[in-house]
């Protein structure tokens, strides 16, 4: 736990309900340094109500250490959520009908989306301040993307600019003739991950972790995840190719993992198809695990002004 100056201050919340866990911290307003944090698994196989629950307790356990009065709280959702701040699919857990308000008892919620939240985090660290437009994917228990122009985040017509990796695409074989459709986020998501573990291996919940950690000895394992790596290496050097950043950040737990990180490092660079480009900064998230609530933190302030 990080102590701050700022007792009797002004504090905020910000949760991170990621597919597998759930992060919540306190933050001092005045430094944005986190003072207190929680973690637990999220209960996304009982549904949208119980996770909701889970982060309106979570939330509340923060509010109750906290040393000052909390302000707002920011909640981010690995879901689309759409321009008006609505969550807008259910691929982990489904809020869309939910009185999320209600929930929070009456403190103030802005909710966004987990990879545009790290995505707002990352660009305002210093070693990236200058990166403009700067591309964010993460790759966890889902992979998303978020590209960051002057500073923020592009949300799209309708908040939803950020799914590269969960539609399927069609492949052709040239001898055959037939067409096969192949979805990224099917084949290389961590939760997908685990399960082609769990069914090489003959169990039933072997996690991404357990993979990961095994592909070290396991010629099985490595397979699995050198296969997956070319296969998110060659999506990211496409939207590379589509938004031409100026530098690349990867996050989440399986994004950031030394090893992943440096093959995906070397591997992209092939699929970017203009020469002159494949010396793109391509950087590892630096908040440890903290960048989504910390930016659905910051993000809920921003709305506060706007509005106030």
């Amino acid at each position: 736990m990080i102590k701050t100056n700022n007792a009797g201050g002004n504090f905020s919340i910000g949760i991170d309900i990621g597919g597998t866990k759930m992060f919540g911290c306190l933050f001092d307003d005045n430094t944005q340094s986190p003072v207190e944090s929680r973690l637990a698994a999220t209960a996304h196989a009982e549904g949208g109500q119980a996770v909701l629950c889970q982060a309106a307790e979570m939330a509340g356990s923060l509010k109750a250490a906290a040393p000052g009065a909390v302000d707002l709280i920011g909640v981010a959702l690995p879901e689309l959520v759409n321009n008006g701040g609505q969550p807008a699919s259910a691929w982990n857990f489904d809020w869309r009908d939910l009185d999320i308000a209600e929930a929070f008892a009456g403190t103030p919620v802005h909710i966004e989306s987990d990879v545009r939240a790290a995505a707002y985090a990352e660009c305002r660290q210093s070693e990236l301040a200058g990166a403009d437009p700067l591309l964010y994917v993460t790759w966890s228990t889902g992979i998303a993307s978020t590209l960051v122009i002057g500073g923020c985040p592009y949300k799209g017509a309708n908040g939803y600019a950020l799914n590269f990796a969960g539609s399927d695409l069609v492949t052709a074989c040239e001898k055959c003739g037939s067409l096969t459709p192949f979805n990224l986020e099917l084949w290389a998501g961590g939760r997908l991950l685990g399960k082609r573990f769990s069914a090489a291996r003959g169990h039933s919940n072997l996690s991404a972790r357990d993979l990961m950690d095994a592909a070290a000895t396991d010629a099985t394992a490595s397979k699995i995840v050198n296969d997956a790596i070319s296969s998110v290496a060659s999506y990211i050097g496409q939207l590379i190719n589509i938004l031409d950043p100026a530098a690349l950040v990867i996050g989440g737990g399986i994004g950031t993992r030394t090893e992943v990180f440096e093959q995906l490092q070397v591997l992209i660079r092939q699929y970017i198809w203009a020469i002159s480009a494949r010396d793109l900064p391509v950087h590892r998230s630096n908040l440890d695990g903290r960048a989504a609530a910390m930016g659905a933190v910051m993000l809920a302030g921003q709305q506060s002004r706007t509005q106030g």
